[in-house]
């Protein structure tokens, strides 16, 4: 018999953004506000017992899903940006962004597993600026936060040997950039930088133990630079 596996999606989002232009130290500015909603909903089954004829069927026979979820996530965001020139020459950028996550799964796998509903709000920051040296040339520097949420996989043990650490925690991280740009001749355009990332708690597998023996546990493992 074949295997059967069946996945559906559905997404809903809805995005609205504003921009207001007003005057500041006598030049011009620009003020950048948004906000965001998202609902989406995931349903997996898998390992169904299927038919053994000739033509497709996602039919089911003699039996039911070794494993059946059902994954819903709500996404809400706002964020606001401001150019604001201070001279003819200098601009400053800075921005704030508040993001808000909920997870939830339900159903079963061939491993026993915790499904609670896990809830994240992370308030990002970030601010960039450039000064023009000449009419093309410029330099320029940007630092922004950012985050990545705790998977579903990382939550979940493949096999009856995997551990999942109790205190898993979201891997954050920041971007720092300098750098020079422009145009050289009116033809040779060339952008010169360097950047540091910085990816902490980074999420991954390693082998732990305690008096029953050794493991493979999901912990957050290092952080990388």
């Amino acid at each position: 018999p074949r295997e059967v596996e069946r996945e559906t999606f559905q997404n809903t989002t809805v995005e609205s953004r504003l921009r207001v232009e007003y005057s500041q130290f006598q030049m011009s500015q620009t003020l950048a506000l948004g906000v965001r909603a998202g609902v989406n909903r995931m349903r997996r089954f898998e390992g169904g017992p299927g038919s053994t004829g000739s033509d497709f069927d996602m039919k089911l026979y003699g039996g039911t899903w070794e494993r059946a979820l059902r994954f819903g996530s709500m996404n809400a965001a706002v964020f606001a940006e401001n150019l604001i020139h201070v001279t003819d020459r200098l601009s400053v950028t800075p921005g704030i962004r508040f993001e808000y996550l909920r997870s939830t799964a339900d159903g079963y796998t061939e491993v026993d597993s915790k499904f609670a509903p896990r809830t994240f709000a992370y308030p990002l920051a970030g601010v960039g600026a450039e000064y023009s040296i000449t009419s093309s040339t410029a330099i320029y520097g940007n630092m922004s936060q950012a985050y990545r949420p705790i998977l579903y996989a990382s939550l979940t043990p493949f096999g009856s040997t995997l551990r999942v650490d109790e205190n898993l925690r979201t891997a954050r991280g920041y971007n720092v950039d300098l750098g020079w740009r422009g145009t050289a001749g009116g033809v040779l355009k060339f952008d010169v930088g360097a950047f540091y990332l910085s990816y902490r708690a980074r999420i991954g597998t390693k082998s732990v133990g305690n008096i029953v023996g050794r493991f493979l546990g999901t912990a957050n493992i290092v952080d990388s630079r």
